[in-house]
């Protein structure tokens, strides 16, 4: 049962991963002149450092997650899980293009 919740886990996060990534290419394949200098040795530490931080946010989920398994509403939650990391995923793609529009586009000359 831990083994099969440890390839869970991995797989869910290679399909956020992909998910988001997946955004961020589109967003460089249509806007590629404007966000060409910001591939530079400033420019990419900036973004790992955002990357970090999304990672880190994705990672607190974890906490409720381990948290409402040991909690007497455990059955609920396990049938309302996937639905919750749906609403989660599309919520991580709004914030992902709200973010991409206001803060990094204009911040890139």
């Amino acid at each position: 049962m831990e083994v099969m919740l440890e390839v869970s886990a991995i797989s869910v996060l290679a399909l956020v991963i992909s998910v988001l990534a997946l955004v961020v290419v589109a967003w460089l394949g249509f806007s590629w002149p404007h966000f060409r200098p910001m591939f530079h040795w400033q420019g990419l530490l900036f973004l790992l450092v955002m990357a970090v931080l999304a990672n880190a946010c994705y990672c607190a989920a974890y906490v409720v997650e381990f948290a409402m398994q040991g909690s007497p509403m455990s059955s609920g939650w396990m049938r309302w899980r996937w639905g919750l990391w749906v609403l989660g995923m599309l919520l991580a793609l709004v914030l992902e293009n709200y973010w991409i529009a206001d803060e990094v586009y204009p911040f890139v000359q």
